[in-house]
């Protein structure tokens, strides 16, 4: 009997789980068409404000002051000075400083990807959601193929790297960096719309340069290759999106369905096209692969960077979380990151992509004390990749063994603190010594999650200690080669205790954290966790390798405000929704359960966001009108949590807010009660 099983090419873990509990083939779906977040509401206004002040800093200096007042005026007016921590004093004190900051903000936001609905099985999209699935499969570098803005930014003159390197820096001619990506992303929207009226046809590639181009084609070099990447590789692959009804087809035939690679498309990976095959993953035995050590490089440096920014000395002791389907998708960053924290490399068995093993990287050579690093496993990952549990064991154990300073080797000062720490609370010390150096984590044998969505659902918490003692017991089981899953929860607090600070990477934009409720029931339950055992909340960052040649890491209150302002409250996002009926009506709803989680876990969620979610879904009379058509269980939904928020103190809601919600939750219960 057949056993088929269409999954999104992107979750390729999820996927691969169905494979092995059950023997299913897969069919994997392209994801949603994408497009650029842009400006809307104040956001435009702020966007216009920024130009007038690059424009009179260059033409007119007096005036920058009175500019720069009415920008801060406009932050302050929407909360935007909070996304990104500058105080009144900061901003009074060094006007220009902020405003270049709030500049380079907002240049991130506009350019950030979101979601235009959903894919439909099998459906090629259409007109501009064709155009802007293409032109986000060539947003990023495809192998040697340069990307598209890369591209536009050679046909201009600029160089793309030092561009987006350095947003907020001013031109001559009264710009900044920011300004002259944004004409290069728009001449790279009219060369693809000019692509795609010659039906994306490779022989009009040279006639569309030259229109740009002119007569000087010498820098349009990048382009011309894209563009023919697009027309000869990229919009083939996308014609084929109809082979995943074809195949579904084929598939309950009992015929064969050709396996495909997995990952995100929209990451430099356009060469796992098409969809419609049964996907596989990648080899454990050669993570973390050549590339992903290099990232995790960047990523390492780039943490240790920004925490030192942020409180002015080295983290001490770092906690990762891993899900399994983030290192399918990236070969390994998080494990080459964990080994550069950790200060060993990885040795791989000579030209090939197959690792023996992990050596320490001398002092000397490192610049730095070698940071103890403890991981935060899934289920999936315990599964799917012990092998890479025991590399991490190795190198911890390699690294606490070495003959070093404790300020200089953070491993080995813990590892003596928690011995003598068990020893004194009565544990022996050849055990006490074996149990200081477990540093990975997870769920029980068998068991998935983290608990702290079920909590949360079930309303039934108090406070964030509710939440980070649910977090431990569901993830104090250690892991090495010795122990598989025993619990061990007076170990993982001292872990967490200990933790300097939290990360979650993320490798692509193609979802976000308030996509589902696992990012916030793993990395805010993590984070809950930090806060208990320790006293106070420690930072937590969110870096991102959406494209491995221009890392960044931010806040995890930044990355929120980031998608809160780029999509949550942007009309494009809401409208992509409501051509999917019940289906996108849910979306909404699930997307304030999850900002929800986040504010109860780590109260990231502002009053301004929480206001933002009522006016947007709740009361906009148009938004609300569809919900309660297509879906009033969801608009009950959205009041019913955002009444709950209000009633645990976490958003401090007008008496009229409040009482148009438990309106709309007393008119949705009549409504429910009637179908």
């Amino acid at each position: 009997m057949p056993h088929l099983y269409p999954y999104i090419i992107n979750a390729c873990g999820e996927g691969t789980q169905a494979k092995r509990r059950s023997y299913a083939a897969l069919i994997d779906h392209m994801i949603p068409s994408m497009m650029q977040a842009g400006v809307y509401g104040e956001l435009e206004k702020m966007d216009e404000l920024m130009k007038q002040f690059y424009h009179v800093r260059a033409a007119d200096p007096k005036k920058v002051p009175f500019v720069a007042a009415e920008i801060y005026e406009l932050a302050e007016s929407i909360n935007m000075l909070s996304d990104i921590s500058i105080t009144p004093e900061e901003m009074l004190s060094s006007p220009e400083g902020c405003v270049k900051r709030l500049h380079s903000w907002m240049a991130n936001i506009q350019s950030s990807a979101i979601n235009d609905g959903f894919h439909i099985l099998g459906q090629v999209p259409q007109g501009d959601k064709l155009r802007n699935m293409a032109q986000m499969l060539v947003r990023n570098r495809n192998g040697s193929v340069a990307s598209i803005r890369d591209s536009a930014c050679e046909l201009l003159g600029y160089s793309y790297d030092t561009l987006l390197s350095a947003l907020d820096t001013p031109t001559e001619d009264g710009r900044s960096y920011a300004m002259l990506l944004k004409q290069a992303d728009s001449l790279a929207d009219d060369i693809l719309l000019e692509l795609e009226k010659s039906g994306y046809a490779d022989s009009a590639v040279d006639s569309i340069i030259e229109k740009f181009a002119g007569p000087n084609t010498k820098n349009a070099r990048k382009l011309k290759e894209c563009l023919h990447y697009a027309c000869t590789f990229i919009m083939p692959r996308i014609e084929k999106i109809t082979d995943e009804i074809e195949h579904l087809a084929d598939g309950l035939n009992g015929r064969f369905i050709a396996p495909g690679p997995s990952g995100c498309p929209t990451r430099g990976n356009a060469q796992i096209l098409p969809t419609g095959r049964n996907f596989y993953t990648i080899d454990p035995g050669a993570m973390p692969s050549r590339a992903a050590w290099e990232v995790g490089i960047t990523l390492a440096d780039q943490l240790i960077e920004r925490y030192t920014k942020d409180s002015g000395e080295f983290p001490e002791s770092v906690t990762v979380l891993v899900y399994a389907t983030e290192a399918m998708r990236n070969y390994g960053d998080d494990i080459a990151e964990t080994f550069y924290l950790l200060g060993v490399r990885t040795v791989w068995l000579g030209e090939t992509d197959r690792i023996i093993g992990v050596q320490a990287i001398p002092l000397e050579e490192l610049g730095r004390p070698r940071i103890d690093v403890t991981l935060r496993i899934t289920g999936l990952f315990r599964d799917a990749f012990p092998n890479l549990i025991e590399r991490v064991e190795d190198a911890v154990n390699l690294v606490a063994s070495l003959d070093e300073r404790a300020e200089d080797n953070f491993i080995r000062k813990h590892v003596e603190e928690d011995i003598a720490e068990l020893v004194e609370k009565g544990m022996n010390i050849e055990l006490a010594y074996e149990r200081s150096l477990l540093r990975v984590f997870g769920d029980a044998p068998g068991a998935y999650g983290a608990g702290v969505n079920w909590i949360v659902q079930s309303q039934k918490w108090s406070d964030t200690t509710d939440l980070g003692n649910a977090y431990t017991t569901w993830g104090s089981h250690a892991y090495s080669k010795k122990y598989h899953g025993e619990k061990m929860p007076e170990l993982f607090s001292i872990r967490m205790r200990k933790t300097s600070v939290a990360v979650k990477n993320e490798s692509s934009r193609e979802f976000d954290l308030l996509d589902g409720d696992d990012f916030y029931n793993y990395f805010g339950g993590m984070v809950a966790a930090i806060t208990t055992h320790s006293g106070s909340q420690k930072p937590a960052y969110i870096p991102s390798t959406a494209d491995v040649d221009h890392i960044e890491t931010l806040t995890l209150h930044e990355e929120m405000s980031r998608v809160m302002r780029a999509k949550i409250d942007n009309p494009k996002w809401v409208e992509g929704l409501k051509k999917h009926g019940y289906r996108g009506a849910s979306q909404i709803s699930g997307m304030v359960d999850y900002a929800f989680g986040w504010d109860a876990t780590t109260g990231v969620v502002d009053e301004w966001m929480y206001d933002s979610i009522a006016e947007r879904y709740a009361f906009d009379e148009q938004t609300a009108f569809w919900m309660r058509e297509v879906n009033p269980w969801a608009l009950h939904n959205v009041a019913e949590r955002l009444l709950e928020a209000h009633q645990r103190g976490m958003w401090n809601a007008s008496d009229d807010k409040v009482g148009k919600l438990r309106d709309i939750c007393l008119e949705m219960e009549a409504v429910m009660e009637n179908i």
